[in-house]
């Protein structure tokens, strides 16, 4: 027999019985949808797990703290950090540093008209905002660092509301800041910054009143006073800056990307080195670095990392910890919905199954008159088989088309916001609540 004549013959004993063939195909297209949608729902929630966590910070982040480290002997110093950029598939490594002795303020205008009521200045490696994917809103990132203290402008980036935090000494007190949000429209406000109830990061806050200057050419300098033992009066420093790029807001990844001041550490060690009395230097650069952020090449490689770090006798925070729990228990939906499809399919098999051995049963007179035309019994077992592989393979390619058709309305209902996403049911971390917990830490 011919393949074209046991086509033929497939077709013609398919459409003898319409109803049992229409049925069981849409046995088999109920169960490859089942299979196919239950399996997307998992993939698609892991997706979501994954733009939640990446939302919180960085994903191949991994911070170590050490505060208290060089009373345990057990100080950050620059060996150990060239320790840590050997580990593998470590691709930066940062120390954070915080100016904090002293009295320390940024000015700027004539006479030092504005000034800073609070200067938050933070030293970093300076490749880290770029490689850790801090967005530039305007200029470039860090560039000709470690021009040292006193030789010509230090190079920094700013946060996005950076020149809010300047105070006109020339107006009266009450009118001399300029506010982002209209605290009389908007209430309640977090050190200087205003979180507006049902707005989320996606969404553009304009300002309500533009600074008293905005320019990223402005001249800044940075003032310091330090006492020594013995002095009345303190000592004090002046230091040119110059402001590279100014950075998108995202608190998620540092706050100081609302209104800071992010310069290389080499500078900063610079500033501390010619400003602080000897002995406050020195057992400053004995304590080391207490905060360090450590990149990694992978997502994948974190875990190996971090064990790495924590051999060493560091202590580590990345959001492995909390992605390998989610990623369990996504993992154990997936299996569970993937069984469910497994079982539905399983069914639609037993259903073929039964329509031929029904069809063999009914058609034993047309068996035994092929029989006696010559066809071989392998000849005949080919036509059975073709014809459950037909049923087969049609309610397969309909499940699939029906799968991805419904798949594409869901996309479309979560983009226009129809389906509640997982993270909006666990309480979004976009929401002004979350983002005032998250500026708080």
């Amino acid at each position: 027999m011919k393949i074209i004549d046991i086509i033929v013959l497939c077709r013609q004993n398919l459409s003898r019985q319409r109803a049992r063939t229409r049925l069981t195909v849409m046995g088999v297209t109920i169960g490859c949808c089942a299979i196919i949608l239950m399996m997307s729902l998992g993939i698609g929630s892991n997706e979501q797990t994954k733009v939640m966590l990446s939302n919180m910070g960085d994903l191949t982040a991994i911070e170590i703290w050490n505060y208290g480290g060089a009373e345990k002997g057990n100080a950050i110093t620059g060996k150990v950090l060239d320790s840590i950029r050997e580990i593998p598939n470590v691709d930066m490594v940062s120390p954070k540093k915080e100016l904090q002795d002293g009295n320390i303020n940024i000015v700027s205008g004539s006479g030092d008209r504005y000034t800073t009521t609070y200067s938050q200045i933070c030293g970093v490696d300076e490749q880290m905002l770029e490689k850790s994917g801090y967005e530039l809103k305007e200029g470039e990132y860090l560039k000709d660092t470690g021009s040292g203290f006193g030789r010509r402008p230090i190079s920094v980036i700013v946060g996005e509301r950076f020149f809010y935090e300047f105070k006109d000494t020339k107006r009266p007190e009450g009118k001399n800041r300029r506010s982002f949000e209209d605290q009389s429209k908007y209430g309640s406000i977090y050190n200087g910054d205003v979180y507006i109830e049902g707005k989320t990061n996606d969404e553009e806050v304009k300002p309500f009143e533009e600074p008293f200057f905005n320019n990223i050419d402005s001249k800044l300098y940075l003032t310091l006073e330090f006492y020594s033992e013995g002095q009345e009066e303190p000592k004090k420093f002046r230091q040119e800056l110059k402001i590279a790029g100014i950075l998108k807001r995202n608190t998620s990844k540092d706050y100081y990307t609302n209104s800071g001041v992010y310069m290389s550490i080499d500078d900063m060690e610079s500033i501390m080195k010619a400003t602080m009395p000897k002995k406050i230097y020195n057992d400053m650069m004995k304590r080391g670095y207490e905060r360090v952020l450590v990149k990694a090449k992978e997502i994948k490689d974190v875990n190996e990392i971090e064990k790495s770090i924590k051999s060493m006798g560091y202590d580590t925070s990345s959001m492995e910890s909390i992605r390998e729990s989610i990623n369990k228990q996504t993992r154990q939906q997936q299996i569970m919905l993937a069984g469910l499809g497994g079982i539905s399919l399983f069914v639609a098999a037993i259903g073929i199954m039964n329509t031929m051995i029904m069809s063999i049963t009914e058609r034993t007179k047309e068996i035994g008159i092929m029989k006696a035309l010559g066809c071989y019994v392998n000849d005949i077992r080919k036509l059975f088989l073709f014809e459950a592989g037909a049923i087969g393979f049609i309610g397969g390619v309909v499940g699939v088309l029906i799968s991805i058709f419904i798949s594409f309305l869901i996309n479309i209902a979560g983009i226009l916001g129809l389906v509640e996403s997982s993270s909006s049911s666990m309480g979004s971390y976009d929401s002004p609540a979350a983002q005032s917990f998250f500026d708080k830490l």
